[in-house]
């Protein structure tokens, strides 16, 4: 079992207090696994401070691609236009991309997440450069679950020469979280993304290479409030993932980031996200869960 943190590296304060939830990196914790963004301002910094553990194979390492937030990692962020604003930020978020894949500027779009994308795999690369035989992806937002972002990051994986071989596919089924009790925390929002993505997502494993994993997942229900999950829906995780032989990721966003030190204070919706302070419950959480 994964117990995964996203969205690692936001700063440097941030990236200590998360490596701190994992008793394999010296801290205290069932946290195993994390995902870092390449277009932080602190990706070095917090490069330096995971690469350790990354090297004695004592936490998971993937990249968390990001099309929604903060700063682009291309050379020049002027030729990709229809992802970021006049400051080089990013501009869009799930449904915007979506629309945006569905119009006549798909192409446009396709071509410029190729380009991003790649330029984030190469930055990552750059620092771990033993990932690309081994290359672990999901993305901010679960953006690759639609349709074109995900074909555009396939070919930026096949661009950068690397070896895919897990992915995150963020389809749930609402009934793991009824048979555990917990189906009325699940709000209607999380409820309507769930559908979404399914819908989105049911060509998706076609698309990814066979030899790449595809693990069991849980993370959009209780979104932005993981710290409600119980023991129940653990031990039911575990039982549906094992009957379909897969293994299984829990999702967590652990740590709050003061809204001014976020990727992009401007991006309000996800500048007050990353400030709440159910990021410290949802740490709080990874130091109380059990894995049997």
């Amino acid at each position: 079992m994964r117990i995964h943190a996203d969205d690692f590296g936001i700063c440097e304060q941030q990236a200590k207090a998360i490596l701190n939830l994992s008793s394999s990196c010296n801290g205290k914790g069932t946290l195993n696994s994390i995902s870092i963004f390449t277009n932080s301002p602190y990706f070095i910094d917090s490069c330096k401070l995971i690469q350790p553990f990354v090297q004695r194979n004592e936490i998971s390492l993937s990249l968390h691609i990001n099309l929604v937030e903060g700063p682009s990692s291309c050379a020049d962020a002027n030729t990709i236009p229809i992802l970021v604003d006049k400051r080089g930020m990013f501009k869009n978020n799930f449904a915007t991309l979506l629309l945006l894949s569905l119009s006549p500027y798909r192409k446009q779009l396709y071509r410029a997440i190729v380009k991003e994308c790649s330029a984030q795999i190469n930055r990552y690369l750059k620092v771990f450069p033993e990932q690309r035989t081994k290359l672990s992806l999901d993305t901010h937002q679960h953006v690759h679950a639609i349709p074109l972002v995900l074909d555009a990051l396939l070919a930026s994986v096949s661009a950068c020469q690397a070896n895919l071989v897990r992915m995150r596919i963020p389809t749930e089924n609402l009934s793991v979280y009824k048979n555990a009790g917990i189906l009325s925390e699940v709000s209607w929002q999380n409820r309507l993304k769930i559908r979404v993505i399914n819908f989105l997502c049911k060509k998706a494993p076609e698309k990814i290479p066979s030899t790449c994993s595809i693990p069991l997942f849980c993370g959009v229900g209780l979104s932005g409030k993981m710290y409600k999950i119980n023991q129940l829906l653990i031990d039911e995780l575990n039982h549906k993932a094992t009957q379909e032989g897969k293994d299984l990721e829990l999702l967590f966003h652990p740590v709050s980031v003061p809204i001014h030190q976020c990727l992009d204070p401007h991006n309000k919706p996800f500048a007050r996200a990353c400030a709440s302070i159910d990021r410290d419950k949802e740490a709080q959480k990874l130091l109380e869960i059990r894995i049997t």
